[in-house]
């Protein structure tokens, strides 16, 4: 049998195919329908220090390009997720390998959260930052579009945790190789190309955008994050489009990535695992932007969500 295992410096996976954060729950919806454990890794939704509800519904929109969300970060908090039989334990028990996705409504708290996992945080192997959060101190301004704030993020989780690192990047920015770059200065072990950009879908019979919180990102079947890709010695782990299995094959043995499976296993749970890639991020489109002005239903103002990359970059001594 073909070695599929992947060494992203400190971090080391059985093969290259993982979930993305949002899409997969915390790994327990999905082992009725596959053996999770076989996954290189399952990386759950964002925990943050408090439970979260999240954003009102409406909060999902099907597109013709895939599916509008604006779920708000919801989840259990730490505290649950640490000890609830169906979060972290039960992850345990099937022998997954785990990378958790942590967030913050400050920077304090992303320190917080991490100390916690750190110290109880026994089968996790990786915390996935993401930095696309509003800083409630700092007038909502999000932390990963803000160099400053970025790097102020990383140094705190860095200081707080031992466990490898990756900071997933927005791409609401105008230079995201220069929020790679600081991130990695910070003490980021990998990047995780990207979070979603901000669309819209518009009810064309009453003119009203189909979510409550008006805006979200759009998930769908092109790999935009490629666009955004920095660079770097040597690529990681990284995530294909959905239904974009034959293309992503060619780009996986060309750069030596490693995919994660998204907005197929949604579609398709029976699937799960089997090489369905994820989507994250939105680039506008001529044709979406149409479909609102001639009234279509499915009209979206935004693109097709992205496929998120992780690149780790070999440091030198």
């Amino acid at each position: 049998m073909a070695d599929l295992s992947c060494d992203l410096g400190r971090l080391k996976l059985k093969n290259p195919v993982m979930t993305a954060s949002g899409t997969f729950g915390y790994g327990k919806e999905y082992h009725d329908y596959f053996d999770i454990s076989r996954l290189g890794a399952v990386v759950v939704k964002g925990i943050r220090m408090e439970p979260s509800h999240g954003n009102p519904t409406p909060r999902i929109a099907e597109t013709a390009g895939g599916m509008l969300n604006a779920i708000g970060l919801q989840g259990p908090g730490v505290e649950k997720f640490l000890h609830g039989e169906d979060y972290l334990p039960f992850l345990r028990r099937t022998g997954a390998t785990v990378i958790v996705n942590i967030w913050g409504k400050t920077l304090e708290e992303y320190g917080e959260v991490a100390a916690r996992l750190d110290a109880e945080g026994d089968g996790i192997a990786a915390l996935e930052i993401n930095i696309s959060c509003p800083n409630v101190k700092h007038g909502g301004a999000a932390f990963g579009t803000d160099p400053k704030l970025a790097e102020a993020v990383v140094s705190l989780v860095r200081k707080s945790t031992k466990l490898p690192l990756i900071t997933k990047l927005s791409p609401n920015v105008g230079n995201i190789a220069e929020f790679a770059r600081v991130v990695e200065a910070a003490g980021s072990d990998m990047v995780s190309l990207i979070n979603t950009l901000t669309g819209m879908a518009i009810d064309p019979e009453t003119r009203r955008p189909r979510l409550a919180n008006l805006t979200g990102g759009l998930s769908g079947r092109r790999p935009h994050g490629l666009r955004s890709e920095p660079g770097g010695e040597d690529p990681g782990d990284r995530h294909g489009g959905d239904h974009e299995r034959s293309r992503r094959g060619r780009i996986h043995a060309r750069r030596g990535a490693c995919g994660r499976g998204g907005n197929g296993d949604l579609h398709r749970p029976a699937g799960a695992g089997q090489g369905h890639s994820g989507h994250r991020g939105i680039s506008g489109t001529t044709s979406h932007r149409r479909r609102v002005r001639t009234g279509r239903r499915d009209g979206a103002i935004g693109g097709q969500r992205s496929k998120t990359t992780i690149f780790w970059r070999r440091t030198k001594k």
